[in-house]
């Protein structure tokens, strides 16, 4: 079976020491895909919250976790550059291609630990063009293409530099980084 980003972002979830019995904050939680992965992770002992600003996003994320009878997942809408003070203590927070998209993502991850238990766990996976194209044999098409996808994420606002800024953002909000690696799916 062909890697994906859900076995990426699923190793990282469990690199992270996301487990049984945590309480997690999913981060852009959007339509509820990594929210998903993490109830797998915390188990029905655990909790995961999903918090996003897209009002119809959290819609199809809510009715995912119906769907499929999951009890210990729950969505809120809000800002996620905003303090999260309305939010119970977490024991870790999650987030999959959102800081990217933020205006200041060094006050969000200091908001989100403001949150955290003692020894709490931050992870973020976050998309980088830097190692654009990531190959050796040119393929013209495929070059097209993916300058076409990176200016639309650009366009979008995004920060299209933002898994290998990720670090630097994370100690200026004060974290002390344990890991960091990179991964892609070429």
């Amino acid at each position: 079976m062909p890697e994906n980003v859900n076995s990426i972002t699923e190793r990282l979830i469990k690199d992270a020491g996301i487990s049984t019995g945590m309480r997690v904050l999913d981060i852009g939680s959007g339509n509820g895909e990594v929210s998903l992965l993490l109830a797998k992770a915390v188990g029905s002992s655990g909790e995961v919250v999903g918090i996003d600003r897209d009002a119809n996003a959290l819609a199809v994320a809510r009715e995912r976790v119906k769907a499929d009878n999951i009890s210990n997942v729950t969505f809120i809408e809000g800002d996620l550059s905003s303090q999260f003070t309305h939010l119970d203590f977490c024991d870790a927070a999650f987030g999959r291609r959102v800081l990217m998209y933020l205006p200041n993502p060094v006050d969000t991850i200091r908001h989100i630990s403001a949150i955290l238990k003692p020894n709490g766990v931050v992870a973020f996976q976050e998309s980088d063009s830097t190692m654009v194209p990531g190959r050796v044999v040119s393929l013209p098409l495929h070059e097209k293409v993916n300058d076409w996808i990176w200016r639309t994420v650009e366009r979008e606002g995004a920060n299209i530099h933002m898994g290998f800024s990720l670090p630097s953002v994370f100690e200026k909000a004060g974290l002390i980084i344990e890991s960091v690696r990179a991964e892609a799916i070429i």
